[in-house]
């Protein structure tokens, strides 16, 4: 049976705005182009929500996250993989940048620590926790505009262009388990809601790629990432504030990982049956 009480939607998608800013950093210069971004990405993003939209009520229909059928088992098992999988991916994205930013490797002494108090965490932290990063984020993101507003110019995105919108390639728009896991996920009635996750990272996916254009122009070297948007800040007498904007996404990054792990737990117990077994003690008053 699928828990009624699980994470609000605000939850789930600050993971993956974390996951999406993660992916812009690594953005390599000339890939793509903010025009692109846009047009390309936006059908793409609507089709995610209907494929969202469409798995989310077949798994309702046939409750594909419970335990007590075999089916529901196998869809718990490929998504616990699935799970993994991104977890994986997101602690070596953390770590990756802590070391490029900081030099340090303290993620890898944290992990164990986050695993266990993640295991133990209860779905209301997890929504607690992301209203709180949510204001994190909000402050970073006005920060940011406002050290990159006077830096950005509308003439840039009138640069030479690509003479075919896909010659530079389709925008990247990565398929999440959060986006078909929300039967098991959201809160009880907010799946519709949740469909609409798609539309969060291609927001966060075209405004980065709008303002690293406006900045730095159509970036044509390889060598150049999007790392560089944060660099360009500048503001009065305070010329780099890059490492605390990171430092504002590694705390959404930390979140992410403990809420992939909630999400592995959930699978374990909810869509495998594997729940810790109750005893009672024994002996008389």
């Amino acid at each position: 049976m699928i828990q009624s009480k699980g994470f609000s939607v605000s939850a789930i998608g600050l993971g993956l705005v974390s996951v999406t800013l993660a992916q812009n950093f690594a953005q390599l210069g000339g890939t793509s182009s903010a025009r692109g971004v846009i047009l390309l990405g936006l059908p793409g993003a609507l089709a995610l929500s209907a494929a969202s939209l469409l798995f989310c009520a077949i798994a309702l229909r046939y409750n594909l996250f419970s335990a007590q059928t075999w089916t529901g088992r196998l869809v718990s098992a490929a998504f616990l993989v699935w799970f993994g999988v991104e977890l994986a991916g997101t602690v070596l994205q953390a770590q990756a940048v802590c070391r490029q930013q900081f030099s340090s490797n303290a993620l890898i002494g944290l992990l164990p620590l986050l695993v266990l108090l993640s295991w133990r965490m209860e779905n209301h932290a997890i929504n607690y926790t992301a209203r709180i990063l949510w204001w994190v984020l909000l402050v970073g993101g006005i920060a940011c505009l406002l050290g990159l507003g006077g830096r950005m110019h509308w003439q840039r995105l009138f640069g030479p262009e690509p003479a075919s919108l896909w010659a530079a390639g389709l925008p990247q728009l990565r398929l999440y388990p959060e986006y078909f896991a929300l039967p098991l996920l959201c809160t009880k009635g907010k799946e519709r809601s949740g469909a609409l996750l798609p539309f969060w990272c291609f927001g966060i996916q075209a405004g980065y790629t709008l303002a690293l254009e406006l900045v730095l122009g159509r970036m044509r070297s390889p060598e150049y990432t999007g790392i560089e948007l944060l660099r360009a800040w500048g503001m009065g007498y305070f010329s780099r504030l890059d490492a605390l904007l990171v430092l504002f996404w590694l705390a959404t990054a930390l979140f992410r990982i403990c809420f992939l792990i909630c999400c592995l737990r959930l699978l374990w117990r909810e869509g495998l049956g594997f729940r810790p077994v109750k005893t009672e003690k024994e002996g008389t008053a």
